[in-house]
Parts: structure tokens; sequence; C-alpha cells
């Protein structure tokens, strides 16, 4: 899944590989891009899927590359079996993996050389230079014909790269940090295949109970360029106790479009290299708005008080709010969320954040009654606990 473009679950899925295993052989692995899989689900008479919301702004229907637009890992797969069904493909399961787990083995490779490229593609240039490539549709000759041709291409060099340096204790530590922080997930139509995934953990479950005060944002991208990359994100969770043990909070998020001039000029130099005219490429890549539609998931009996161009729902075991957040070029934007939790056994505050699955780290300020605490560059779920 792309991880400049943010979604639910948890990034676009631009390339998808066909896997299939009898008795521990694999029969079958097959590379797609999900626009051809889309094409035979153009020529399919289905009935076609008005886009939900958020998606509508940017399509008029309801595609396979827009379909982990669900919270939750069962509604995102369940929609994509409905798609891959309707495209005459028959699926046991969906295996999500975030290009975070590729850059993490480039870290532990090191620079990996492409000659089709003729440099060194590493975990700091890899997003831009692929990102580039594709949208410029440069290298789209190859036995696919897809503009994706040249990632696919250094998949291969990659995958020959790996085994030759057969780091395979570090390639694990990597994979269990991976799944860990939900950068690889799995989900089974299969009931006992799927509740063996979630006792390994490898369902990307999230226990919301664990704690007396939660919060989850879960982002997706309207931005129509590949400004995620960029995006740096903080939170200050600001408690005040009130009557009866009861807690007032408020929750300010803060994103910033963190795009400077050091790393325009590498984009730039990146056009020039592979002489790229695509009209718009900078504006996709970078130089424009980042616009997010924006879902906080909130503790069920939480009060939450209403502002303008808010909707608050309740998914049953919990509540939640939608907006939209828009953040321009080196810009900051701000959104404020009230709410208040009721406390009848008073038990002494904790709180749980959860990261979405790809963000590299975000800051969050705790305010508890006017002590403050503040945690930098967090990589994983934040918990905190105030005691007397």
């Amino acid at each position: 899944q792309n991880a400049d473009e943010i979604r639910p679950t948890w990034w676009f899925m631009g390339s998808m590989w066909l896997l299939e295993v009898f008795k521990w052989k694999v029969d079958l692995f097959q590379k797609k891009d999900v626009y051809a899989i889309e094409w035979d689900l153009k020529k399919s008479n289905y009935e076609r899927q008005k886009a939900p919301k958020w998606i509508n702004e940017l399509t008029e229907n309801f595609w396979l590359r827009d379909a982990n637009y669900f919270v939750n890992l069962k509604d995102s797969s369940n929609t994509i079996k409905f798609f891959t069904d309707r495209a005459g493909i028959d699926i046991d399961g969906v295996i999500y993996i975030n290009q975070n787990i590729l850059l993490h083995l480039l870290e532990i490779t090191g620079p990996v050389y492409f000659e089709a490229l003729k440099r060194d593609i590493t975990s700091e240039n890899f997003s831009e230079i692929m990102s580039l490539l594709v949208e410029a549709k440069t290298f789209k000759s190859g036995t696919l014909g897809t503009p994706k041709q040249i990632l696919f291409d250094f998949m291969e060099v990659f995958s020959q790269k790996l085994i030759g340096q057969a780091e395979y204790f570090n390639y694990i530590q990597s994979f269990i940090h991976d799944v860990e922080s939900r950068d690889i997930m799995m989900w089974s139509f299969h009931e006992n295949e799927n509740n063996f995934l979630k006792t390994i953990g490898l369902r990307g479950d999230i226990e919301y109970d664990t704690s007396f005060d939660f919060t989850y944002p879960v982002y997706t991208s309207l931005s129509g360029n590949k400004s995620d990359r960029y995006m740096k994100r903080s939170y200050t969770q600001k408690v005040t106790s009130g009557e009866q043990c009861s807690y007032d909070i408020d929750l300010q998020i803060q994103s910033t479009h963190d795009m400077g001039k050091k790393k325009r000029d590498n984009i730039e130099s990146l056009i020039d290299e592979y002489s790229l005219d695509s009209p718009n490429l900078l504006k996709i890549q970078w130089a424009d708005r980042n616009r997010q539609f924006v879902r906080i998931i909130l503790p069920n009996d939480a009060q939450i008080v209403p502002q303008s161009g808010m909707q608050i729902l309740d998914y049953g075991s919990r509540k939640g709010v939608e907006f939209f957040l828009n953040t321009e070029l080196q810009e900051t934007s701000y959104y404020n969320i009230s709410y208040t939790l009721a406390n009848t056994k008073c038990h002494n505050y904790d709180f749980k954040f959860y990261k979405q699955s790809w963000i590299p780290s975000y800051d969050i300020q705790m305010d508890i009654n006017g002590e403050k605490y503040k945690y930098t560059q967090r990589k994983e779920d934040f918990y905190f606990e105030k005691r007397n």
C-alpha cells in the first residue's frame, strides 16, 4: 500500500499480488496493478456501488482502489472481496503490506544499486523516486504494461539483495516489529483461520477497552497529491477534573505541511535528472494543500461537544467524530475536540493513543490539571497513566 496517500487500512492500494499456496507450495505469484484489476471490473456486468462519504469527492462510484475505506479490517476486507469476486478472482483472505516494510528492510540491507536508474535506492529516497517515475509514466514498457513496471522491476533486484545478504535474524526482527505496528495485517474469510490470526496478533486488532480514555485518529487523503509524505502531526490532550470524579477533555490535533526548500530542491533535481515533463508533476508530488477526511474514535460514554463542521457518530461500542482538515503548503492547521467522561468509580485517569499505521512518528503532550508531560517522536501506540 502506497504510503504517500493515507487510507484507513492504511494507505492507497496501488500494487497487488495474487498468491496461491497448496500444501505449502507456491503455485501462483502474480503481480497486478490495481487499475488492471479495475479494468476487468469495468467490463463486468454488476450493479455499481455509489462512492461513500469523502470518496464521492473524487469519484462517483466505489472501486477496488478505495475499498480499504473502513476503520476496521473486517469491513475493508469484505469490500475488497466484493470487488475481486466481480473481477473473477476468488480469494480466501487478504494480506495488507505497507510500504514501511520495504523501507525497514532497506535500512537493514543498505543501498541497493538499481541499474535501470543508474543509482542506489535507499530507505530515504525510495518513496520520492518511485513516486515521481510512476506518476510520470516514464518506464511503462515491460511485461505488465503499467506505469508501475519500474517498481516491480526494482522488487526483483531488491529480492536478490535480500537473498544474497541472508540476514534472516534481522529480517525476522523487522517482520515482528511491523506486525506489532500494524504494518502487516491479515484477514481470512474462513472463521477458524481468522481466529488463529487474531491469536497470533496478525489481524491488527485494536483493544479499545484497555484504558479509561482513548483516541484513535484515522486519516484519509483527499489531496490528490503525495503531500502525506511530508505531514508532521502532534496532539495535546488537556484533562481537567470535573464534578463527581468526571473529566473534561480537550483534544487538539495539529497538522503541519512540512515541505521545505531542501526537499523541494531534491524533487526538482530528480525531475531534471530523469527529464520528466509530465504536467503538474510538482503539484502532484507535494506543492499543493493537504486535505484530509478525519475520523476520531473515542470512548462510548464520551459526551462530545458539537461544533461547526463536525459530525458526531455512534458506533455502538464507541463514539466517533468526522470532519475535514485542510493544511496549506508549509503551514499548520488545528482542530479541537471537547468531550466529558463520567467516572462513577473515581478511577485514576489513564489514556491510550492508537497510531495509524505507517505514520512515521508523532508528538504528544498531556496536560493533567495543569501538570504537563511532553513526549516526542513517538513511533508506536502511546499509553499514559496519572497516579495520585
